[in-house]
């Protein structure tokens, strides 16, 4: 394996370059006045080197010069998404898996570096399909995409959901990063072709399909406002608008098949030095399932045993469930939906 050393020897190898360029971090955006610097500084230099050289030196420094403008130019174009200082970003992108794809309000393409990143306004993101995005929003709300989704972020407090699926957590214990916060809790609304969706301090899915908005929600309350209806949405309950019909809204379960997409999106989540019992509750939120003890001995064991030696559980919490509670003193089923903790026999 080649290392930095081998590069200091005065002869690096060009396995040892790439490795090298491989592992070095993108530069930083210059502003518009530092292009223009640069191209400045640029010319001054051509027009001194044609007045003190020959031909062939002026050859030379002229291809000089065009590597330093073109180097300008595509560091321009391809951190053409770094955040200029004035601009605040709405979310910070926690976990990505398959084809998504970012690009800015004009179209250009953002290809960011593995890790989380930040996301500004007029961004667009679209998701292919078995891919998936995680991003917690600037008030603290875990927002999550699930494949063939296509959204718009239209400013801080609002997302135009073109097509497919999204959910959003207003406050949840999974939310890993606070850097984009910004101490003023905002309604994040869900615009649609088929209305605006206005969460109240919830947990709820919108799904905007080709004729149909569907709602769903977890936990708290939801607002649809169309052209020509208004309608809520509670804890339990599905709404539906299809074209110009009237909203209806059924019972829903908080579970199952429709929900499981979620669980993918999940973001890691830091179990080191948790309780088992806080791992349940991170297990309950993700999954929709309600946790129950089966006895006052099983529940305290839950909240005074700790989990050393996990670090970050990035599983879907699911199967997290299963893995983790086979090493403690707990063990669990599942009955009408519930998971049931009881305390493991000898």
């Amino acid at each position: 394996m080649n290392t930095v050393n081998e590069l200091e020897s005065g002869n690096p190898s060009d396995e040892a370059l790439e490795a090298l360029f491989a592992r070095a971090a993108a530069r930083p955006l210059p502003r518009a006045e530092r292009e223009t610097e640069i191209r400045e500084q640029v010319r001054v230099a051509w027009q001194r080197s044609v007045r003190r050289r020959q031909h062939r030196s002026y050859a030379l420094l002229a291809l000089a010069a065009s590597v330093v403008v073109a180097t300008t130019v595509g560091m321009l174009w391809y951190q053409s998404l770094t955040l200029p200082g004035d601009i605040r970003p709405v979310a910070m992108v926690d976990k990505r898996f398959g084809d998504v794809r970012i690009a800015d309000a004009s179209g250009v393409p953002y290809h960011p570096s593995a890790g989380a990143f930040a996301l500004s306004p007029g961004q667009t993101i679209k998701t292919a399909g078995k891919a998936g995005l995680a991003m917690t929003w600037s008030n603290g709300g875990s927002l999550r995409l699930d494949e063939n989704t296509s959204i718009s972020l239209t400013a801080a407090n609002e997302i135009y959901l073109q097509h497919g699926r999204l959910y959003f957590d207003s406050d949840p214990v999974t939310s890993n990063d606070a850097s984009v916060r910004s101490g003023h809790r905002e309604v994040l609304a869900i615009r649609t072709d088929h209305g605006m969706v206005t969460p109240l301090g919830t947990r709820y899915v919108t799904q905007q399909l080709n004729d149909s908005l569907v709602v769903m929600v977890r936990q708290g309350k939801v607002s649809v406002d169309g052209a020509g209806f208004s309608a809520n949405a509670l804890e339990g309950q599905r709404l539906q608008v299809s074209s110009n019909d009237a909203p209806v809204v059924v019972p829903v379960d908080s579970y199952g098949e429709e929900w499981g997409w979620i669980e993918r999106t999940t973001p890691a989540w830091n179990a080191e030095g948790r309780t088992i019992f806080e791992f349940l509750n991170w297990v309950s939120r993700e999954s929709g399932r309600p946790i129950r003890f089966e006895s006052l001995v099983a529940e305290q064991l839950a909240k005074t045993e700790s989990l050393v030696g996990y670090g970050l559980v990035d599983l879907e919490p699911s199967i997290a469930l299963r893995i983790v509670l086979m090493t403690t003193n707990l063990d669990w089923t599942i009955k009408d939906g519930t998971v049931v903790v009881t305390e493991r026999l000898p």
